[in-house]
């Protein structure tokens, strides 16, 4: 079904240079004035109202109307405008509110931002769900391609491109590949791949191959360069074997020489052990002489120890002593605190009772007035009531008066009876700590005495071991074991060895050099395998290249007929063809012939008008299209859509 969408009116309220102006729209509308008089601001307002964006697209741009050169401050900035679809009025409005704040403790405002408020119908929505809807309406990319006469010319040629294809609608692949010779394999490949990626991954093969076919000649000429010249390989292997045999003859030296030590380092090692039994034994007697002068001096000190252990004892009791006293400083010191607080809170009880009992009732002096007719009162029973209700204040003013006073009272006899409680407490705490004074000094006493009566501490003796008649002994028979010095140098055998080895490893090395001219070779010979290997990859991947140059050709011959068919007054131009004569893909608009940047800005908006015709058709839907400049236009071309022509003269904003 096909979708007609009309403009009715458009209101923009301190919208850019509009503070409040309401345009009524027809089928045709021609909207006239001088530059600058607001003509591209209704084109503005209408794109923002659906969209968020100006008429070129920019979300960011000034909406905000400038008095002076400076923006009007807290006001919204509102556009409301009501479409017709099919038939049916739908409203749309947006508004820009700015967001003003005043900090506690400031005297002014600042502006924390803006914040956008969307209705549709009128019904408030979130600006995402606002523009859910007029995209369901109409999407914004095809909006732009059918109210814009400019924006089909502002697409990149690729994009222009496949929007005409996607006119032409589906040709099937076998149809094209039927029309040429062996594009078979084209038509499998379109089963998972598009053009543009087959494109791209041959291009992408094409160089990788490229690039492998130029590093290949370098990589044989570096590997002859690196190849080590040829080596007389039975001479080598001859001196290697004849400095083996010498190396040979040497570790049969050092072997025999090594057996002929072992012996004496044996005999050596034999007589150490000896010696290391006879240290053990002087280590022993030592150990033991040094026990035996320590049970002699602890006999000795049997009275120290004794004496010791008591003081300890009293040392102990005088802390223990020492310990009470404190503590019980410690509680009469809280006691003191508690009693201090509750004497303070009895001294605020008296202030209270004395500001209490000072208050007196005060009666109001004057007579009772009539509210009818302002004089005395005369009235008896009023009278009565007044003077009852004078007494009965003064009456209830003395009862609170003596229920405080009395609570007061009340709360001062429980503080004094915790006061009292807490002096008999201290008094208690005072004794007892006279008490534990008393016993301190006694025990201190004491324990100092007693600390004055210091008996003797013997001394171990030091052991010396020259002294005892087992230690010297053992040195004696120590003494007399004789132990020889082994000494084996093998330098001159092991230089040599080292030195034939040198020889060898140096040999071995000129040797290997045969291997690697063999596996230069064979390197040199894969490569160059691998060279027609690359060659022939090279020449596949051109060869779909051309067929799918083909089949490209040929589809877009059945494209461009289908495409041109759909338009009256323009034509495309889909190949092009390079100086060499290769063919290259392109989408060139033409006017009579004439490219469309050349021609006239009547035959450009012809032409996008008709382009603008044909995709309205495909899609089945209609939107307004605004022109820009409609002045040098004669006669535009006829288009089912609504019409909003901006016209520049000389006078005023006109809306016709």
């Amino acid at each position: 079904m096909e979708k007609e969408i009309k403009l009715r009116k458009l209101r923009m309220i301190y919208f850019k240079g509009f503070k409040d102006f309401e345009v009524d729209f027809s089928d045709r509308t021609v909207i006239s004035g001088r530059n600058t008089s607001g003509k591209s601001t209704i084109f503005d307002a209408w794109s923002w109202l659906l969209f968020g964006k100006d008429s070129l697209g920019n979300a960011d741009f000034q909406i905000k109307t400038i008095c002076d050169g400076e923006v009007i401050e807290k006001v919204d900035h509102e556009v409301y405008g009501e479409i017709e679809i099919n038939g049916s009025i739908t409203t749309l409005k947006r508004v820009l509110r700015e967001n003003w704040v005043k900090p506690r403790g400031q005297e002014h405002e600042y502006l924390k931002g803006n914040e956008t408020k969307c209705f549709f119908d009128g019904v408030p929505l979130p600006v995402t769900e606002y523009q859910k809807r007029v995209n369901d309406i109409v999407d914004e990319n095809l909006f732009k391609l059918i109210t814009n006469t400019n924006y089909f010319h502002s697409l990149k040629k690729e994009d222009r491109r496949n929007i005409l294809v996607s006119l032409a609608g589906e040709i099937a692949n076998v149809d094209v590949a039927a029309k040429g010779k062996g594009l078979e394999e084209i038509v499998e490949l379109l089963n998972t791949s598009s053009i543009e990626d087959i494109k791209r991954r041959i291009a992408a093969e094409k160089k990788r191959i490229k690039d492998e076919l130029e590093d290949i000649p370098i990589r044989i000429d570096e590997l002859k360069k690196n190849m080590p010249e040829a080596v007389d390989v039975k001479s080598i292997e001859k001196q290697i074997t004849s400095k083996k045999a010498e190396l040979s003859v040497i570790e049969q030296t050092l072997s025999d020489r090594q057996e002929a030590v072992k012996k004496q380092i044996d005999s050596a090692n034999e007589k150490r052990k000896q010696v290391g039994n006879l240290r053990m034994k002087q280590q022993d007697i030592i150990i033991e002489a040094g026990l035996d002068a320590t049970r002699v001096a602890s006999e000795k000190n049997k009275d120290f120890y004794n004496y010791k252990s008591i003081l300890d004892e009293k040392d102990e009791k005088v802390k223990r002593a020492e310990r009470r006293v404190i503590e019980k400083k410690n509680d009469i010191t809280t006691v003191n605190g508690k009693l201090s607080e509750l004497k303070k809170e009895r001294e605020k009880l008296v202030e209270q009772w004395k500001s209490e009992n000072a208050k007196v009732y005060e009666k109001k002096e004057g007579c009772l007035v009539c509210p009818l007719y302002n004089h005395e009162c005369r009235d008896s029973e009023a009278l009565f009531k007044f003077s009852q209700g004078a007494t009965d204040a003064e009456l209830e003013f003395n009862e609170r008066k003596n229920r405080t006073l009395s609570e007061i009272n009340k709360s001062g006899l429980e503080i004094k009876a915790k006061i009292e409680e807490k002096e008999k407490e201290l008094t208690k705490l005072e004794s007892e700590l006279l008490s534990y004074k008393s016993e301190h000094e006694s025990i201190f006493g004491d324990w100092k005495a007693f600390s004055e009566m210091t008996p003797v501490e013997y001394k171990v003796e030091p052991v010396v071991k020259e002294n005892l008649p087992e230690w010297v002994e053992l040195e004696n028979q120590i003494k007399a074991i004789q132990i020889e010095d082994v000494v084996l140098d093998n330098s001159d055998l092991i230089e040599k060895r080292s030195l034939i080895n040198s020889e060898i490893i140096s040999l071995s090395v000129e040797l290997n050099k045969k291997t690697q001219i063999e596996n230069t070779f064979k390197r040199i010979e894969q490569l160059e395998s691998e060279q027609r290997t690359l060659s022939q990859e090279l020449s596949g991947q051109e060869k779909i290249e051309f067929k799918l140059l083909q089949f490209s050709k040929l589809k877009m011959e059945e494209v461009d007929k289908r495409v041109n068919g759909k338009f009256k007054y323009v034509t495309f131009k889909l190949f092009d063809k390079t100086l060499e004569g290769n063919e290259f893909e392109t989408c060139e608009t033409l006017i009579d012939g004439v490219p469309y940047f050349s021609a006239n800005n009547a035959g450009r908006v012809n032409s996008a008008l008709d382009i603008i015709n044909a995709i309205c058709e495909y899609h089945g839907i209609y939107a307004p299209i605004m022109i820009d400049n409609a002045e040098s236009i004669n006669e535009v071309i006829p288009t089912k859509s609504q019409l909003i022509l901006l016209v520049v003269t000389d006078g005023d904003l006109v809306v016709e």
